[in-house]
């Protein structure tokens, strides 16, 4: 037995111990039902994943992946559906992911029993946006909708393409910054999209094989100080008010779609002074009384060092779940980065992770290519990073102990 397997067993017979009583401790259940694990956004063929080239992500991941996961995840951004015609829409073209859902509905390693969740991002997640269509941020786009033109905020942690000064402008001349959502020339034009989408999936042949529509992606409102200075008067309750009220009115908006297939919202809050942990409870909240299900994108090792100490774990998902898993059957959870297997980096390793989370109801995850590739593929081992030699027997441990655990 190679020295670095031989090190992961005592590892392993926890994470079954783990899986076993953690419905018993503190008084908690991992509640009933299977576990789903799904691949995050697979690679296209078109980008670096570690191995050899570029094609040998994609067909690696059909040959060693695909088969060992529940289905995967394609992300949609708004501005690659939604062209612009100057200041309006000129209209929506899902045909690329069409194609991206058909190549794996078609593909040998395919069965039935899998499914395609849609995660439609209306905003790039950090740093530059490039998500949204460009009509939205003209002049003549906000007085067709009776509105001021659209704020665009910038910070430090999402510089736009200037250099993050943290200010809010709605001249228009960076488009590339954080938007105020909840500013009416954003709100109804992302309503229109919405609306586009849901009708889209709903008569697409293959429809009955989705596991949901995440519409949002991660909704998480960077530059939060600049946004609290658009509102009056500026202060963080007050940017709450809106913040929520905004949700709230999409969540109402969304479940009145007709969607033939769940409605997921990714909840946020708990990051900074601003937006404290109330945000996530206020959005989950109004999420499940609109019949939407519950997704976090946050998890990582903090989370359970903050549990111990009785302190909230990422965008609360802890006391949230805890509270809402019998209202939302699907409860997701992704990490906040591909994982580290030793455990000693951020976000840390699926084995401490996965069971943790499972204990807190969550019942969905989904996973990034690094991850599964580690568990499942024997060509992934890239220089100096984890690879599937010295980590695989945990990984594929953790992640069928975990479908499994339910």
């Amino acid at each position: 037995m190679p020295e670095s397997t031989s090190k992961l067993l005592p590892k392993y017979v926890i994470l079954i111990l783990s899986l076993c009583l953690s419905g018993l401790a503190a008084g908690q259940s991992s509640g009933a039902g299977p576990v789903k694990i799904y691949g995050w956004v697979p690679p296209t063929g078109n980008s670096a994943c570690g191995l050899d080239s570029k094609q040998a992500c994609r067909s690696d991941y059909l040959k060693y992946v695909l088969p060992h996961v529940d289905g995967v995840s394609l992300e949609v951004w708004w501005a690659k559906v939604e062209r612009s015609d100057g200041s309006k829409s000129g209209g929506y073209d899902f045909s690329k992911y069409d194609d991206m859902a058909k190549d794996f509905l078609s593909d040998s390693h395919w069965s039935a029993e899998k499914r395609i969740i849609i995660v439609v991002s209306p905003i790039s997640h950090h740093g530059m946006n490039i998500n949204t269509p460009a009509y939205v941020f003209t002049k003549e786009w906000a007085k067709s909708v009776g509105a001021a033109p659209l704020d665009v905020c910038t910070c430090n942690n999402y510089a736009g393409s200037g250099d993050g000064s943290g200010r809010c402008s709605n001249s228009g001349a960076d488009t590339a910054g954080f938007p105020a959502v909840f500013e009416e020339p954003f709100k109804v034009a992302l309503k229109n999209f919405y609306s586009a989408v849901i009708a889209h999936y709903n008569k697409v042949s293959w429809h009955s094989q989705i596991a949901y529509i995440r519409l949002g992606g991660e909704s998480f409102p960077w530059c939060s100080g600049q946004l609290r200075d658009l509102v009056s008067p500026p202060t963080a309750p007050r940017l709450k008010a809106v913040w929520t009220g905004y949700t709230k009115e999409m969540y109402a908006y969304e479940a009145g779609l007709g969607a033939t297939y769940p409605i997921m919202t990714a909840t946020n809050g708990g990051q900074n002074a601003i937006v404290d942990a109330t945000w996530s409870q206020q959005e989950a909240s109004d999420a499940v009384d609109h019949g939407l299900v519950l997704g976090s994108q946050g998890l990582q090792m903090r989370d359970i060092t903050a549990h111990k100490g009785g302190q909230s774990c990422s965008n609360d998902f802890c006391n949230i779940y805890g509270q809402h898993h019998t209202r939302s059957a699907i409860l997701e959870m992704q990490t906040a980065s591909p994982t580290d297997p030793s455990g000693e980096r951020s976000p840390g390793s699926l084995v401490d992770l996965l069971p943790f989370a499972i204990a807190r109801h969550a019942n969905t995850f989904e996973l990034f290519p690094q991850d599964v590739f580690i568990a499942y593929d024997p060509n992934y081992n890239p220089p100096g990073k984890p690879g599937y030699n010295q980590y695989h027997a945990a990984y594929a441990a953790a992640i069928e102990a975990a479908r499994r655990g339910r």
